[in-house]
Protein backbone atom coordinates (compact mmCIF):
# COMPACT_ATOMS: atom_id res chain seq x y z
CA UNK A 1 0.00 0.00 0.00
CA UNK A 2 1.21 3.30 -1.09
CA UNK A 3 1.26 6.38 1.59
CA UNK A 4 -0.86 9.44 1.18
CA UNK A 5 1.12 11.98 -0.25
CA UNK A 6 -0.37 15.67 0.88
CA UNK A 7 -0.46 18.01 -2.19
CA UNK A 8 -0.21 21.50 -1.96
CA UNK A 9 -2.39 24.36 -3.55
CA UNK A 10 -1.46 27.71 -3.07
CA UNK A 11 -1.58 28.78 0.34
CA UNK A 12 -4.48 30.64 1.74
CA UNK A 13 -2.01 32.22 4.66
CA UNK A 14 0.03 35.31 3.32
CA UNK A 15 3.61 36.32 4.46
CA UNK A 16 3.18 39.25 5.96
CA UNK A 17 5.05 40.32 9.09
CA UNK A 18 2.56 39.97 11.96
CA UNK A 19 3.18 42.14 15.22
CA UNK A 20 5.38 39.75 17.35
CA UNK A 21 5.14 40.90 21.12
CA UNK A 22 8.98 41.51 22.01
CA UNK A 23 10.43 42.18 25.55
CA UNK A 24 12.31 45.81 24.53
CA UNK A 25 14.78 46.20 27.60
CA UNK A 26 15.88 42.83 28.13
CA UNK A 27 15.98 41.46 24.24
CA UNK A 28 14.67 39.26 22.01
CA UNK A 29 11.37 38.26 21.84
CA UNK A 30 8.94 36.55 23.94
CA UNK A 31 6.29 35.07 21.68
CA UNK A 32 7.48 35.82 18.22
CA UNK A 33 5.50 35.59 15.52
CA UNK A 34 5.65 33.06 12.32
CA UNK A 35 7.16 35.17 9.87
CA UNK A 36 10.52 35.56 8.86
CA UNK A 37 11.49 39.05 8.05
CA UNK A 38 14.33 41.02 6.71
CA UNK A 39 14.08 45.17 5.64
CA UNK A 40 14.90 48.79 5.88
CA UNK A 41 13.69 51.14 8.08
CA UNK A 42 13.58 55.08 8.36
CA UNK A 43 15.54 56.09 10.67
CA UNK A 44 15.43 59.90 9.84
CA UNK A 45 13.58 62.24 12.99
CA UNK A 46 9.91 60.65 14.00
CA UNK A 47 7.13 62.44 12.14
CA UNK A 48 3.78 62.50 10.86
CA UNK A 49 2.44 61.56 7.54
CA UNK A 50 -0.49 60.96 5.31
CA UNK A 51 1.20 58.80 2.78
CA UNK A 52 3.87 56.21 2.49
CA UNK A 53 4.83 54.35 -0.66
CA UNK A 54 7.70 51.99 -2.76
CA UNK A 55 8.34 50.24 -5.45
CA UNK A 56 8.79 46.25 -5.26
CA UNK A 57 9.83 44.11 -7.52
CA UNK A 58 11.34 40.36 -7.92
CA UNK A 59 13.88 39.89 -9.97
CA UNK A 60 13.70 37.69 -12.92
CA UNK A 61 16.57 35.46 -11.64
CA UNK A 62 13.35 34.50 -8.94
CA UNK A 63 12.05 31.08 -9.28
CA UNK A 64 8.83 30.72 -8.00
CA UNK A 65 9.17 26.91 -7.90
CA UNK A 66 12.03 27.50 -5.19
CA UNK A 67 9.37 28.53 -2.69
CA UNK A 68 7.98 25.84 -0.79
CA UNK A 69 4.43 24.76 -1.66
CA UNK A 70 3.09 25.46 1.70
CA UNK A 71 4.91 28.60 2.03
CA UNK A 72 4.29 32.26 0.35
CA UNK A 73 7.36 35.15 -0.35
CA UNK A 74 5.57 38.66 0.69
CA UNK A 75 7.27 41.97 -0.28
CA UNK A 76 6.10 44.99 1.07
CA UNK A 77 5.77 48.35 3.65
CA UNK A 78 4.76 48.28 7.43
CA UNK A 79 4.05 51.82 8.99
CA UNK A 80 2.69 53.00 12.67
CA UNK A 81 -0.62 54.51 13.03
CA UNK A 82 -0.92 55.85 16.98
CA UNK A 83 -3.47 55.80 18.91
CA UNK A 84 -4.66 59.95 20.51
CA UNK A 85 -5.36 61.39 23.62
CA UNK A 86 -8.13 58.64 24.22
CA UNK A 87 -5.07 56.26 25.03
CA UNK A 88 -3.20 57.65 27.69
CA UNK A 89 -1.01 55.06 30.15
CA UNK A 90 -1.61 52.55 30.95
CA UNK A 91 -4.03 51.98 27.87
CA UNK A 92 -1.75 52.45 25.27
CA UNK A 93 -2.71 51.16 22.01
CA UNK A 94 -0.69 51.19 18.15
CA UNK A 95 -1.63 50.42 15.11
CA UNK A 96 0.25 48.91 12.25
CA UNK A 97 -0.93 48.99 8.62
CA UNK A 98 0.89 46.47 5.90
CA UNK A 99 0.49 46.63 1.94
CA UNK A 100 2.34 43.52 0.23
CA UNK A 101 2.51 42.03 -2.83
CA UNK A 102 2.43 37.81 -2.04
CA UNK A 103 4.36 35.35 -4.57
CA UNK A 104 3.51 31.55 -4.16
CA UNK A 105 4.92 28.31 -4.87
CA UNK A 106 3.01 28.14 -8.45
CA UNK A 107 3.56 32.07 -9.25
CA UNK A 108 0.31 33.48 -7.92
CA UNK A 109 0.43 37.13 -6.80
CA UNK A 110 -1.92 38.56 -4.64
CA UNK A 111 -1.97 42.12 -3.19
CA UNK A 112 -2.66 41.67 0.89
CA UNK A 113 -3.70 44.88 2.91
CA UNK A 114 -4.39 44.34 6.49
CA UNK A 115 -4.20 46.00 10.09
CA UNK A 116 -3.60 45.11 13.11
CA UNK A 117 -3.77 46.74 16.84
CA UNK A 118 -1.15 46.12 19.82
CA UNK A 119 -1.69 46.94 23.19
CA UNK A 120 1.76 48.11 24.09
CA UNK A 121 1.39 47.23 27.84
CA UNK A 122 -1.00 44.91 28.08
CA UNK A 123 -3.70 47.07 28.46
CA UNK A 124 -6.60 47.33 25.94
CA UNK A 125 -8.87 50.50 25.85
CA UNK A 126 -12.56 49.56 26.17
CA UNK A 127 -13.40 50.07 22.47
CA UNK A 128 -10.60 47.90 21.29
CA UNK A 129 -11.57 44.98 23.22
CA UNK A 130 -15.29 45.34 22.23
CA UNK A 131 -14.74 45.36 18.43
CA UNK A 132 -14.73 42.29 16.35
CA UNK A 133 -11.39 41.14 15.23
CA UNK A 134 -10.27 39.73 12.36
CA UNK A 135 -9.29 35.86 12.75
CA UNK A 136 -8.22 33.70 10.15
CA UNK A 137 -6.04 30.79 11.02
CA UNK A 138 -4.71 28.20 7.89
CA UNK A 139 -1.18 26.49 7.31
CA UNK A 140 1.50 25.33 9.53
CA UNK A 141 -0.83 27.45 12.76
CA UNK A 142 -1.00 30.56 10.77
CA UNK A 143 -3.49 32.47 12.93
CA UNK A 144 -3.98 36.51 12.66
CA UNK A 145 -5.39 36.47 16.12
CA UNK A 146 -2.75 35.10 18.53
CA UNK A 147 -4.49 36.81 21.68
CA UNK A 148 -6.23 39.42 22.95
CA UNK A 149 -3.72 41.98 23.10
CA UNK A 150 -2.53 42.14 19.26
CA UNK A 151 -4.61 40.73 16.63
CA UNK A 152 -5.82 41.65 13.27
CA UNK A 153 -8.63 44.36 12.84
CA UNK A 154 -9.16 44.03 9.39
CA UNK A 155 -7.94 42.68 5.94
CA UNK A 156 -8.51 42.67 1.88
CA UNK A 157 -6.54 39.56 -0.43
CA UNK A 158 -6.94 39.87 -4.04
CA UNK A 159 -5.38 37.83 -6.36
CA UNK A 160 -3.86 40.31 -10.00
CA UNK A 161 -5.49 37.79 -12.85
CA UNK A 162 -2.63 39.75 -14.96
CA UNK A 163 0.38 39.74 -13.50
CA UNK A 164 1.80 36.84 -15.02
CA UNK A 165 5.43 38.20 -15.43
CA UNK A 166 8.07 38.66 -13.17
CA UNK A 167 9.70 41.34 -14.93
CA UNK A 168 6.94 43.54 -13.87
CA UNK A 169 7.17 45.99 -10.91
CA UNK A 170 4.78 47.19 -8.36
CA UNK A 171 4.06 50.21 -6.84
CA UNK A 172 2.44 49.86 -3.12
CA UNK A 173 0.89 53.35 -1.86
CA UNK A 174 -1.02 53.77 1.16
CA UNK A 175 -2.47 57.05 2.43
CA UNK A 176 -5.07 58.75 4.42
CA UNK A 177 -7.86 60.32 3.14
CA UNK A 178 -11.35 61.80 4.62
CA UNK A 179 -10.82 59.70 7.58
CA UNK A 180 -10.14 56.61 5.79
CA UNK A 181 -7.03 54.64 5.07
CA UNK A 182 -6.24 53.54 1.50
CA UNK A 183 -4.25 51.30 -0.39
CA UNK A 184 -3.50 51.92 -4.34
CA UNK A 185 -1.42 48.70 -6.27
CA UNK A 186 0.10 49.33 -9.48
CA UNK A 187 1.61 47.46 -12.06
CA UNK A 188 3.64 48.42 -14.40
CA UNK A 189 2.16 48.82 -18.20
CA UNK A 190 2.82 49.19 -21.80
CA UNK A 191 1.03 52.45 -22.05
CA UNK A 192 2.34 54.34 -18.94
CA UNK A 193 4.92 53.61 -16.31
CA UNK A 194 1.68 52.79 -13.50
CA UNK A 195 -1.59 51.30 -13.90
CA UNK A 196 -3.51 51.00 -11.70
CA UNK A 197 -4.48 47.41 -10.66
CA UNK A 198 -6.30 47.04 -7.56
CA UNK A 199 -7.57 49.71 -4.42
CA UNK A 200 -8.90 48.82 -1.50
CA UNK A 201 -9.97 51.38 1.47
CA UNK A 202 -10.89 50.93 5.72
CA UNK A 203 -12.48 53.79 8.08
CA UNK A 204 -12.76 52.74 11.50
CA UNK A 205 -15.49 51.51 12.87
CA UNK A 206 -18.24 54.25 13.35
CA UNK A 207 -18.52 52.96 17.09
CA UNK A 208 -15.45 54.26 18.25
CA UNK A 209 -14.65 57.43 19.77
CA UNK A 210 -13.13 60.53 17.34
CA UNK A 211 -9.59 60.10 18.17
CA UNK A 212 -9.27 56.31 18.72
CA UNK A 213 -6.74 56.15 15.81
CA UNK A 214 -5.08 58.84 14.20
CA UNK A 215 -5.57 59.44 10.15
CA UNK A 216 -2.44 59.54 9.93
CA UNK A 217 1.21 57.88 9.51
CA UNK A 218 4.24 57.98 10.97
CA UNK A 219 7.59 57.41 9.55
CA UNK A 220 11.06 57.85 11.13
CA UNK A 221 13.03 56.33 14.67
CA UNK A 222 12.60 57.18 18.26
CA UNK A 223 13.07 55.83 21.79
CA UNK A 224 10.74 56.15 24.57
CA UNK A 225 13.33 56.54 26.90
CA UNK A 226 16.68 55.89 28.09
CA UNK A 227 16.25 56.97 31.51
CA UNK A 228 17.01 53.53 33.08
CA UNK A 229 19.49 51.25 31.91
CA UNK A 230 18.85 49.00 29.62
CA UNK A 231 17.31 51.68 27.45
CA UNK A 232 14.17 50.50 25.85
CA UNK A 233 14.06 49.73 22.11
CA UNK A 234 15.01 52.26 18.99
CA UNK A 235 11.03 51.92 17.24
CA UNK A 236 11.39 52.47 13.65
CA UNK A 237 7.70 53.80 12.39
CA UNK A 238 8.09 52.96 8.60
CA UNK A 239 9.57 49.27 7.66
CA UNK A 240 9.92 47.77 3.77
CA UNK A 241 11.03 44.58 3.48
CA UNK A 242 10.84 41.13 2.58
CA UNK A 243 8.48 38.44 4.29
CA UNK A 244 7.97 34.67 4.60
CA UNK A 245 5.65 32.63 6.07
CA UNK A 246 8.83 30.30 7.45
CA UNK A 247 12.53 30.79 5.89
CA UNK A 248 12.66 29.70 2.32
CA UNK A 249 16.03 28.00 3.20
CA UNK A 250 17.05 28.19 -0.59
CA UNK A 251 18.52 30.94 -3.36
CA UNK A 252 16.58 31.58 -6.30
CA UNK A 253 14.74 34.54 -5.08
CA UNK A 254 15.27 38.74 -4.70
CA UNK A 255 12.64 41.12 -3.44
CA UNK A 256 14.01 44.49 -4.46
CA UNK A 257 12.34 47.83 -3.19
CA UNK A 258 13.32 51.33 -5.14
CA UNK A 259 12.38 55.20 -3.95
CA UNK A 260 10.39 54.68 -0.64
CA UNK A 261 9.02 58.00 0.24
CA UNK A 262 6.95 59.95 2.30
CA UNK A 263 3.95 62.61 1.74
CA UNK A 264 5.57 65.99 3.48
CA UNK A 265 6.66 69.52 3.16
CA UNK A 266 10.06 67.82 4.09
CA UNK A 267 11.37 68.55 0.30
CA UNK A 268 8.69 71.01 -0.20
CA UNK A 269 7.94 74.01 1.59
CA UNK A 270 5.26 75.73 -0.66
CA UNK A 271 3.16 72.17 -1.03
CA UNK A 272 2.85 68.74 0.12
CA UNK A 273 4.77 66.40 -1.93
CA UNK A 274 6.23 62.79 -1.95
CA UNK A 275 9.70 62.49 -0.56
CA UNK A 276 12.73 60.55 -0.59
CA UNK A 277 13.40 58.36 2.34
CA UNK A 278 16.46 60.09 3.47
CA UNK A 279 18.51 57.84 5.57
CA UNK A 280 17.58 53.83 5.81
CA UNK A 281 19.26 51.34 7.53
CA UNK A 282 18.60 47.25 7.78
CA UNK A 283 17.20 45.28 10.55
CA UNK A 284 15.55 41.52 10.92
CA UNK A 285 12.29 40.47 12.42
CA UNK A 286 14.46 40.58 16.19
CA UNK A 287 15.07 44.33 15.85
CA UNK A 288 12.46 45.49 13.81
CA UNK A 289 10.54 47.14 16.34
CA UNK A 290 7.52 49.23 15.08
CA UNK A 291 6.43 50.71 18.78
CA UNK A 292 8.32 49.75 21.89
CA UNK A 293 7.03 46.55 22.74
CA UNK A 294 6.28 44.77 18.98
CA UNK A 295 8.57 44.17 16.18
CA UNK A 296 7.82 43.00 12.67
CA UNK A 297 7.71 39.06 12.43
CA UNK A 298 9.78 38.38 15.31
CA UNK A 299 11.48 35.72 13.13
CA UNK A 300 14.60 36.22 11.15
CA UNK A 301 15.79 34.72 7.67
CA UNK A 302 18.89 32.45 8.66
CA UNK A 303 21.31 29.74 7.35
CA UNK A 304 22.42 28.96 10.29
CA UNK A 305 20.62 29.68 14.08
CA UNK A 306 19.20 32.52 14.65
CA UNK A 307 20.58 34.83 16.62
CA UNK A 308 19.28 37.92 18.98
CA UNK A 309 23.04 39.20 19.00
CA UNK A 310 22.59 42.61 17.14
CA UNK A 311 23.67 40.38 13.13
CA UNK A 312 21.99 38.57 10.80
CA UNK A 313 22.88 36.55 7.47
CA UNK A 314 20.57 34.17 5.21
CA UNK A 315 19.11 37.05 3.57
CA UNK A 316 20.96 39.90 3.32
CA UNK A 317 20.90 43.52 1.59
CA UNK A 318 22.09 43.50 -1.68
CA UNK A 319 23.30 46.57 -3.78
CA UNK A 320 22.04 49.28 -1.60
CA UNK A 321 22.59 52.46 -3.24
CA UNK A 322 21.16 56.27 -3.42
CA UNK A 323 21.70 58.48 -6.39
CA UNK A 324 20.10 61.44 -7.65
CA UNK A 325 16.32 61.34 -7.24
CA UNK A 326 16.44 57.93 -6.97
CA UNK A 327 17.67 54.56 -3.85
CA UNK A 328 17.05 51.38 -3.94
CA UNK A 329 17.93 48.03 -2.08
CA UNK A 330 17.60 44.27 -2.94
CA UNK A 331 17.54 41.77 -0.21
CA UNK A 332 18.36 38.31 -1.56
CA UNK A 333 19.49 34.56 -0.34
CA UNK A 334 22.88 34.35 0.82
CA UNK A 335 23.31 31.47 2.87
CA UNK A 336 25.24 31.41 5.76
CA UNK A 337 27.37 34.08 4.51
CA UNK A 338 27.73 37.47 4.79
CA UNK A 339 27.00 38.21 8.47
CA UNK A 340 25.25 41.69 8.31
CA UNK A 341 24.72 43.72 11.41
CA UNK A 342 21.47 45.43 11.97
CA UNK A 343 21.32 48.96 11.37
CA UNK A 344 24.23 49.13 8.86
CA UNK A 345 23.85 52.01 6.80
CA UNK A 346 21.53 51.43 3.46
CA UNK A 347 22.15 54.76 2.12
CA UNK A 348 22.12 58.44 3.85
CA UNK A 349 20.92 61.95 2.65
CA UNK A 350 18.73 60.34 -0.29
CA UNK A 351 17.15 62.85 -2.28
CA UNK A 352 18.71 66.35 -1.34
CA UNK A 353 16.63 68.74 -3.60
CA UNK A 354 14.23 66.27 -4.83
CA UNK A 355 10.49 66.52 -4.44
CA UNK A 356 7.82 64.96 -6.11
CA UNK A 357 4.22 66.15 -6.86
CA UNK A 358 1.14 64.14 -4.92
CA UNK A 359 -0.80 61.95 -7.21
CA UNK A 360 -3.35 63.67 -9.48
CA UNK A 361 -6.50 63.41 -7.84
CA UNK A 362 -8.53 63.40 -11.47
CA UNK A 363 -7.62 63.04 -15.01
CA UNK A 364 -11.11 63.64 -16.77
CA UNK A 365 -12.01 64.19 -20.56
CA UNK A 366 -14.62 66.51 -22.16
CA UNK A 367 -16.47 65.24 -23.79
CA UNK A 368 -16.57 61.38 -23.14
CA UNK A 369 -17.87 60.21 -27.07
CA UNK A 370 -16.34 62.34 -30.34
CA UNK A 371 -16.58 61.27 -34.07
CA UNK A 372 -13.70 59.79 -34.81
CA UNK A 373 -12.93 61.94 -38.29
CA UNK A 374 -9.42 63.36 -37.28
CA UNK A 375 -10.63 66.87 -36.53
CA UNK A 376 -13.46 66.50 -33.46
CA UNK A 377 -11.23 67.07 -29.74
CA UNK A 378 -11.63 65.81 -26.47
CA UNK A 379 -9.94 67.36 -23.82
CA UNK A 380 -8.35 65.94 -21.17
CA UNK A 381 -7.42 67.53 -18.13
CA UNK A 382 -5.37 66.64 -15.30
CA UNK A 383 -5.59 68.30 -11.47
CA UNK A 384 -3.42 68.30 -8.59
CA UNK A 385 -5.22 68.10 -5.39
CA UNK A 386 -3.11 71.42 -4.73
CA UNK A 387 -3.16 74.38 -6.66
CA UNK A 388 0.34 73.34 -7.56
CA UNK A 389 2.06 75.40 -10.68
CA UNK A 390 4.59 74.42 -12.85
CA UNK A 391 4.54 71.06 -12.95
CA UNK A 392 4.74 69.44 -16.17
CA UNK A 393 2.16 66.59 -17.04
CA UNK A 394 3.24 63.78 -18.89
CA UNK A 395 0.38 62.08 -21.11
CA UNK A 396 -0.02 58.83 -23.10
CA UNK A 397 -2.66 57.08 -24.90
CA UNK A 398 -3.65 53.94 -26.39
CA UNK A 399 -5.53 55.43 -29.49
CA UNK A 400 -5.60 58.51 -31.44
CA UNK A 401 -3.33 61.58 -31.22
CA UNK A 402 -2.61 63.88 -28.80
CA UNK A 403 -1.88 67.73 -28.98
CA UNK A 404 0.91 67.49 -26.89
CA UNK A 405 2.70 64.89 -24.81
CA UNK A 406 3.09 67.18 -21.80
CA UNK A 407 1.22 70.37 -20.09
CA UNK A 408 2.17 72.34 -17.37
CA UNK A 409 -0.21 73.25 -14.34
CA UNK A 410 -1.32 76.95 -13.61
CA UNK A 411 -1.96 78.80 -10.74
CA UNK A 412 -4.95 76.26 -10.11
CA UNK A 413 -2.87 72.62 -10.48
CA UNK A 414 -4.67 71.99 -13.72
CA UNK A 415 -3.59 71.53 -17.25
CA UNK A 416 -4.73 70.44 -20.42
CA UNK A 417 -4.22 68.56 -23.86
CA UNK A 418 -6.69 67.56 -26.78
CA UNK A 419 -6.99 64.31 -28.47
CA UNK A 420 -8.34 63.51 -31.74
CA UNK A 421 -8.52 59.94 -34.09
CA UNK A 422 -9.35 59.03 -37.33
CA UNK A 423 -9.97 55.35 -36.02
CA UNK A 424 -12.92 54.24 -33.91
CA UNK A 425 -12.63 52.72 -30.36
CA UNK A 426 -12.02 53.50 -26.65
CA UNK A 427 -9.00 55.68 -25.76
CA UNK A 428 -7.24 55.19 -23.05
CA UNK A 429 -5.14 58.11 -21.73
CA UNK A 430 -2.97 58.45 -18.64
CA UNK A 431 -1.22 61.15 -16.78
CA UNK A 432 1.45 61.06 -14.87
CA UNK A 433 2.77 64.10 -12.42
CA UNK A 434 6.10 62.69 -12.94
CA UNK A 435 9.07 60.01 -14.47
CA UNK A 436 11.31 59.62 -11.75
CA UNK A 437 10.53 58.73 -8.37
CA UNK A 438 6.91 56.76 -7.70
CA UNK A 439 4.57 58.85 -9.61
CA UNK A 440 1.25 56.72 -10.20
CA UNK A 441 -0.68 57.21 -13.13
CA UNK A 442 -4.32 58.50 -13.27
CA UNK A 443 -6.82 57.16 -16.38
CA UNK A 444 -9.20 58.48 -17.76
CA UNK A 445 -11.33 57.32 -21.35
CA UNK A 446 -12.68 58.45 -24.54
CA UNK A 447 -14.78 56.83 -27.45
CA UNK A 448 -14.64 57.56 -30.58
CA UNK A 449 -17.48 56.78 -32.66
CA UNK A 450 -18.47 56.55 -36.31
CA UNK A 451 -19.25 59.88 -37.32
CA UNK A 452 -23.08 60.13 -38.52
CA UNK A 453 -23.68 60.46 -42.21
CA UNK A 454 -26.52 63.28 -43.29
CA UNK A 455 -28.16 62.17 -46.06
CA UNK A 456 -30.95 64.35 -47.33
CA UNK A 457 -33.64 63.20 -50.05
CA UNK A 458 -35.50 66.40 -51.59
CA UNK A 459 -38.10 65.14 -54.00
CA UNK A 460 -41.11 67.18 -56.04
CA UNK A 461 -43.59 66.29 -58.55
CA UNK A 462 -42.69 66.93 -62.34
CA UNK A 463 -45.69 65.77 -64.47
CA UNK A 464 -47.66 64.01 -61.40
CA UNK A 465 -50.59 65.47 -59.63
CA UNK A 466 -51.33 63.07 -57.30
CA UNK A 467 -49.30 63.10 -53.89
CA UNK A 468 -47.19 59.75 -53.86
CA UNK A 469 -45.49 57.08 -51.32
CA UNK A 470 -41.61 58.08 -51.34
CA UNK A 471 -39.14 54.92 -50.53
CA UNK A 472 -35.53 54.56 -49.14
CA UNK A 473 -33.03 52.03 -48.71
CA UNK A 474 -29.80 52.17 -47.75
CA UNK A 475 -27.04 49.35 -48.87
CA UNK A 476 -30.04 47.36 -49.59
CA UNK A 477 -32.02 47.37 -52.50
CA UNK A 478 -35.92 48.73 -52.94
CA UNK A 479 -38.84 46.50 -53.99
CA UNK A 480 -39.49 46.55 -57.53
CA UNK A 481 -42.06 48.12 -58.42
CA UNK A 482 -42.29 50.41 -55.46
CA UNK A 483 -46.29 50.36 -55.11
CA UNK A 484 -47.80 48.87 -52.13
CA UNK A 485 -47.82 46.49 -50.64
CA UNK A 486 -44.11 46.57 -51.16
CA UNK A 487 -42.93 49.67 -49.68
CA UNK A 488 -43.60 48.60 -45.84
CA UNK A 489 -40.39 49.13 -44.16
CA UNK A 490 -38.64 51.80 -46.60
CA UNK A 491 -41.28 54.51 -47.04
CA UNK A 492 -39.99 58.13 -45.99
CA UNK A 493 -43.42 60.06 -46.65
CA UNK A 494 -46.38 61.01 -48.32
CA UNK A 495 -46.23 64.96 -49.51
CA UNK A 496 -49.44 66.25 -48.46
CA UNK A 497 -51.81 68.13 -50.84
CA UNK A 498 -51.64 72.11 -50.94
CA UNK A 499 -54.14 74.14 -52.84
CA UNK A 500 -55.21 71.03 -54.84
CA UNK A 501 -51.37 69.74 -55.81
CA UNK A 502 -48.58 67.95 -53.86
CA UNK A 503 -46.22 69.50 -52.50
CA UNK A 504 -42.34 68.66 -52.21
CA UNK A 505 -40.97 66.44 -49.70
CA UNK A 506 -37.27 67.16 -47.67
CA UNK A 507 -36.23 64.21 -45.47
CA UNK A 508 -32.72 63.66 -43.73
CA UNK A 509 -31.60 60.44 -42.24
CA UNK A 510 -28.26 60.59 -39.92
CA UNK A 511 -27.18 56.84 -40.35
CA UNK A 512 -23.72 55.65 -38.73
CA UNK A 513 -21.90 54.16 -41.25
CA UNK A 514 -18.53 52.25 -41.50
CA UNK A 515 -15.81 53.72 -43.75
CA UNK A 516 -15.87 52.27 -47.54
CA UNK A 517 -18.42 52.09 -50.14
CA UNK A 518 -21.94 52.80 -49.92
CA UNK A 519 -25.29 53.21 -52.16
CA UNK A 520 -29.02 54.70 -51.38
CA UNK A 521 -31.75 54.03 -53.78
CA UNK A 522 -35.00 56.47 -53.93
CA UNK A 523 -38.29 55.80 -55.46
CA UNK A 524 -41.95 57.67 -56.04
CA UNK A 525 -44.83 55.43 -56.60
CA UNK A 526 -46.11 57.28 -59.73
CA UNK A 527 -44.36 56.45 -63.09
CA UNK A 528 -42.10 58.05 -65.51
CA UNK A 529 -42.59 60.19 -67.90
CA UNK A 530 -46.70 60.91 -67.04
CA UNK A 531 -46.66 60.72 -63.31
CA UNK A 532 -43.03 61.20 -62.12
CA UNK A 533 -41.19 63.14 -59.86
CA UNK A 534 -37.90 64.22 -59.40
CA UNK A 535 -35.27 62.88 -56.58
CA UNK A 536 -32.13 65.10 -55.49
CA UNK A 537 -29.70 63.18 -53.08
CA UNK A 538 -27.16 64.63 -50.75
CA UNK A 539 -24.52 63.08 -48.63
CA UNK A 540 -23.09 65.35 -46.08
CA UNK A 541 -24.31 68.46 -48.08
CA UNK A 542 -22.96 67.36 -51.01
CA UNK A 543 -24.80 66.37 -53.97
CA UNK A 544 -24.31 62.78 -54.99
CA UNK A 545 -27.15 62.07 -57.49
CA UNK A 546 -30.88 63.32 -59.67
CA UNK A 547 -33.25 62.26 -61.54
CA UNK A 548 -36.66 61.17 -62.08
CA UNK A 549 -38.44 58.51 -60.36
CA UNK A 550 -41.13 56.06 -60.59
CA UNK A 551 -42.49 52.58 -59.45
CA UNK A 552 -40.10 50.98 -61.66
CA UNK A 553 -37.15 54.01 -62.32
CA UNK A 554 -35.50 54.04 -59.35
CA UNK A 555 -32.48 56.65 -58.90
CA UNK A 556 -29.45 54.96 -56.94
CA UNK A 557 -26.87 57.10 -55.36
CA UNK A 558 -23.32 55.59 -54.86
CA UNK A 559 -20.88 57.59 -52.15
CA UNK A 560 -18.28 56.44 -49.98
CA UNK A 561 -17.11 57.32 -46.30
Amino acid sequence: MQPVVRVHADTNAWAIPFPAYCDGLRGGCLSPGEETWVGGADVSPDRGTSGVRVTIGFTTSTNPANIQSDNDLGAGIATYAGCGSLCPLPYSVDYVYYGFVDLSHSGRIRFDSSGWFTCEWGYCPSFISNTPKDCITAENGWNTCPDSYHSQLFHDSWTCSDCTSLADDFLVEMTWSGGSAIWNYYKTCPIAYWCLEHTFSNTPPSSWPAGAVGAYFKTGTGQTSCYISPCSPQWYHFQFGTSALYNIGQGGWSATFDDPEYLSNDCNSGYLSWCLVPNAQAFDGYSSYFDNTYALGGKVFTGGTPTTAGNFNGVTPNGASAYGCSSGVAFQWTGNSPIDQDGMNLWTNAGTGCSFAQDLSSVSASPNSVPADGVSTSTITAQLPASEPNIQIHFFTTLGGLSSSTCTTAGNGACSVTITSTNTGTATISATPCFEGNCASTETSVTFTVRPTTIEIYTYPTTDIYCRSIGLAIDQPLPVPWWPPYQSGYEIGTPSSQGGNCRSLTYYTYPQLAAGSHYVQVAVSGYVPNYAWHAIVYVNGAQIAQGDVGRNQILQANFNI
